[in-house]
């Protein structure tokens, strides 16, 4: 039997599909080196964005989303960390920003650093492109 890779698009002919994952969230220079990768726009969350990497030495899922606190809107850079699916996930928060009304995706805003002991400078930069590689 031969190996080999196929492409597989998971493009849908449908624009809710096309909508939702043609923005990607680019985050570089974190102090906090394992955030440093591209993000992709949840279909089920528009307020979520997310990508699959290693944190300590475990397959996890990192995340930008939207949050209200104390009622006013923070795009947060986390992980959560899960080893038994029968308990809650316990949640990181390395980096937070306050939402930028001009924009409905987390690109050229001012991160901070977040109350936990995780979060490192420098602060991450952050920039959005299309699936196309265009910058937005």
């Amino acid at each position: 039997m031969m190996g080999g890779f196929v492409k597989h698009n998971a493009m849908r002919d449908d624009s809710s599909e096309e909508e939702c994952s043609g923005i990607l969230i680019n985050i570089r220079k974190a102090g906090q080196s394992c955030v440093n990768r591209t993000y992709h726009r949840t279909c089920d969350n528009k307020n979520r964005y997310t990508s699959m990497g290693r944190y300590n030495n475990r397959d996890v899922e990192f995340y930008i989303e939207l949050r209200t606190v104390d009622n006013q809107k923070w795009w947060y850079l986390s992980v959560s960390e899960n080893d038994n699916p029968s308990e809650p996930p316990n949640v990181i928060d390395f980096y937070r920003a306050k939402v930028n009304v001009q924009l409905a995706y987390p690109s050229r805003i001012s991160w901070e650093k977040t109350s936990s002991q995780h979060s490192r400078l420098p602060l991450p930069k952050s920039s959005a492109s299309s699936l196309e590689g265009r910058a937005l």
